[in-house]
């Protein structure tokens, strides 16, 4: 336990139980990793802890992120994770961006609304993800059968 959290702890009022990280061991811990496997990339699970100070200074230290739902995805965009994209990537998610905020609207009287929704939601997650440096763990993936 760290100075700083013991302090924390002694000056704190008995509000019951609590979770407290020093986000100075965090970066220690994450510099030290990425150090360790200097060819690797780091992925940070964020289920482990979503917060968004955590999130925040890992994307800022550069860090990848293991997602396990389009929320967690989300939460590390809010956070500031930005990859570096190809010109190429960034004019495919752009277009990605704009089917995904559109209103699409058929005059077919006989289009499948379920499909339809389920095709937006797909382009949704899509362009997340190319918009992200994250993975999506596989059991959350859909397919569009």
């Amino acid at each position: 336990m760290t100075a700083r959290i013991r302090e924390f702890l002694r000056k704190r009022a008995d509000d019951g139980p609590c979770l407290v990280v020093d986000l100075d061991v965090v970066r220690e811990n994450y510099l030290a990793f990425a150090k360790a496997l200097p060819d690797t990339k780091v992925f940070y699970a964020v289920k482990a802890n979503p917060a968004p100070e955590v999130l925040a200074l890992l994307a800022g230290l550069g860090s990848s992120f293991d997602t396990a739902s389009v929320a967690e995805v989300e939460m590390v965009l809010a956070a500031g994770a930005k990859p570096p994209l190809s010109e190429e990537s960034q004019d495919a998610l752009n277009d990605l961006s704009r089917i995904a905020a559109s209103d699409l609207a058929y005059d077919d009287p006989d289009t499948d609304e379920e499909a339809l929704e389920e095709v937006t939601e797909f382009v949704r997650v899509a362009v997340l993800l190319l918009h992200s440096d994250c993975v999506l763990a596989p059991r959350h993936r859909r397919s569009l059968n």
